[in-house]
């Protein structure tokens, strides 16, 4: 450990920061990017895939894909250029100021006030990024998506939403970054132990509450109506031992036509369909119908299969297969381990006047600022490895679900869960394989139908 302390603190920070960066563009959103796009001149269906995935779903989905990484390559250009100059040209040092000033307006010193400077901070920097983003979000939003029938919303649903996504991230931001300041002033030099216990607490605060309080505000829930569905859950969840407390339908037609399934909860759980995931006449048509969704809602559509009980219950026995081998407890240990040594890492670079020097910081040292650049940029190629290793594991961990599925007997039920799946979500099934290892958290289709189709 003491090696990697050592050579991180003679790093010539600035120029690592946009060298490493510069790097890892030019192979990420350049040559990997280059590789997947190049995919989508295929134009015959896989051999696996004939018979079940017709020509009409292919091509749409090809021409999606065309539009996506169109929109990818130019937004990651974007962000590259910005993150250099706005490192070379001092934006961060010029916003740390503003956001100091503000405070001042209020009669607060900035020097005496650093958790109040620090959340000014926060909602300045937080309202510029919503800005500079907002024209490419409405873009993929209005224009992409709604090209290709998914888009739901209107421009009003679409900024309501905005704004509370910003709000939020402000206050949940603000409060871990005041507790996180106060006991780095509390603890001395051991505060890395103490701040990552702040940020245990807080996620598992935040685990505790997003159910009844966040995911609502953006959202509508309801339960799942009595009937054969819920009671085929039931039976899978009792049969499995799965602690089921309650299974509700997500209005996500109200944003967006793509489909998905989750469940969520520390120690009872509660499972959570889209609406989108299942076919017509699973769902009573006016499961969510009242006059404000009426005025909100877009009342563009796209036509769509959906699954019907036997493939969502193929779905959410893979999904059952996740708590069977405690694939969020796992996933949870490892990124606390990982943020306990980011923050010891962090400890050992903050009393350094160089990193701070080299990002226009020569004679202060404010925690939040030291936080950004130690964890956004000096241990930015840590992050790239870790980032790397949770792909691999989360691969992994796909697969075990889906074996779960096969002991279930549920192979068919989950293969033609995702293929209807691929196609109403218009994906395209075919992947560079080096892009697909690095990037996705899932193995492709064709993979799993692969080993789907092995345990016939």
């Amino acid at each position: 450990m003491e090696w990697l302390v050592e050579t991180v603190k003679a790093a010539p920070y600035l120029s690592f920061a946009v060298g490493f960066s510069s790097v890892m563009y030019l192979f990420d959103d350049v040559f990997l990017h280059s590789r997947e796009s190049a995919t989508t001149s295929v134009k015959t269906i896989p051999a696996p895939l004939q018979g079940i995935f017709d020509q009409e779903h292919f091509d749409k989905g090809c021409a999606y894909k065309k539009d996506r990484m169109a929109f990818q390559f130019w937004n990651s250009l974007y962000n590259q250029a910005w993150t250099i100059g706005s490192l070379c040209m001092g934006f961060l040092p010029w916003m740390w100021g503003i956001s100091g000033s503000l405070i001042e307006t209020m009669g607060l010193s900035a020097t005496t006030h650093p958790i109040s400077h620090a959340i000014s901070f926060i909602f300045i920097s937080s309202a510029f990024s919503v800005l500079t983003q907002l024209p490419w979000d409405l873009y993929s939003t209005f224009k992409i998506e709604e090209r290709h029938g998914f888009n739901r919303q209107t421009v009003g649903f679409f900024f309501k939403d905005m704004m509370k996504q910003f709000l939020l991230n402000c206050v949940l931001s603000s409060l871990l970054v005041a507790g996180v300041i106060r006991v780095m002033d509390w603890a001395g030099d051991a505060f890395y132990l103490w701040t990552w216990l702040v940020v245990f607490v807080f996620s598992l605060f935040i685990v505790t509450i997003y159910p009844a309080y966040i995911a609502p505000l953006f959202d509508r829930f309801v339960k799942l109506p009595e009937g054969e569905l819920r009671d085929e859950i039931n039976a899978l969840a009792s049969k499995e031992k799965f602690p089921l407390s309650e299974i509700y339908v997500m209005e996500g037609s109200r944003r967006s036509a793509h489909s998905n399934a989750y469940f969520f909860g520390l120690f009872t759980k509660r499972i959570v369909l889209f609406d989108t995931l299942l076919e017509k006449g699973l769902l009573p048509e006016n499961l969510f119908q009242d006059d404000a969704a009426e005025q909100e809602t877009d009342t563009n559509t796209k036509s769509r299969q959906g699954c019907n009980i036997q493939q969502a219950l193929g779905v959410l026995t893979h999904e059952i297969g996740h708590w069977y081998h405690s694939h969020v407890l796992q996933a949870f240990v490892i990124q606390q381990s990982y943020i306990l040594l980011s923050f010891y890492l962090f400890s050992q670079l903050i009393k350094n006047d160089a990193m701070f020097a080299d990002f226009g910081f020569p004679t202060e040292k404010p925690a939040l600022i030291g936080l950004l650049l130690a964890l956004g940029y000096v241990l930015s190629p840590l992050n790239t490895a870790f980032g790397l290793l949770m792909t691999f594991l989360s691969q992994h961990n796909e697969y075990q679900a889906d074996a779960f599925a096969i002991s279930r007997n549920r192979a068919d039920d989950l293969s033609a869960a995702l293929v209807r799946l691929s196609t109403d979500n218009s994906s395209f099934p075919i992947h560079d394989w080096l892009y697909s290892a690095l990037h996705h958290s899932h193995p492709t289709l064709l993979q799993r139908l692969a080993v789907l189709s092995k345990s016939k």
